[in-house]
């Protein structure tokens, strides 16, 4: 009698050690995007979520370019990282009225005819302005 509870108290036991490794080491990594919103930087967001359409062939990423800006494009993205980023400035070093920041990425992609090629890419942001409310 003794040896059952002992060995069910042993299953028990290897189970809640399981399943406890299990969530301690498994956890569904956040969605890129997610990871982007999360750190507050909205531009940020932006200009992963473009990198991130043209990775995946969808064709929202036209979208995130400004009205009347002529979009550029990369062909056939399969991987990117940012290098760094920082604040966009004027040729003469002043800041812009609005603040634009620029995201450097490596990017590796092709060529339009298909050559595989790594570069950097400059991606610019300029901030939504969000007017006050009318009254």
């Amino acid at each position: 009698m003794q040896k059952i509870i002992l060995g069910g108290l042993v299953c028990f036991l290897v189970m809640v050690l399981v399943i406890g490794v299990v969530v301690t080491f498994y956890a569904p990594p956040a969605a890129p995007a997610e990871a982007a919103r999360q750190s507050g930087d909205d531009c940020q967001t932006n200009s992963f979520g473009y990198l991130l359409a043209l990775k995946e062939g969808n064709s929202i990423a036209a979208a995130y370019w400004k009205p009347g800006v002529r979009p550029s494009t990369l062909y056939s993205v399969t991987k990117f990282d940012e290098i760094k980023h920082g604040s966009a400035l004027q040729r003469n070093g002043q800041p812009y009225k609005n603040p634009r920041i620029y995201y450097q990425y490596e990017v590796e992609s092709s060529t339009h005819g298909g050559l595989p090629i790594r570069k950097r890419w400059d991606v610019v942001m300029e901030r939504n302005r969000v007017l006050p409310p009318f009254r």
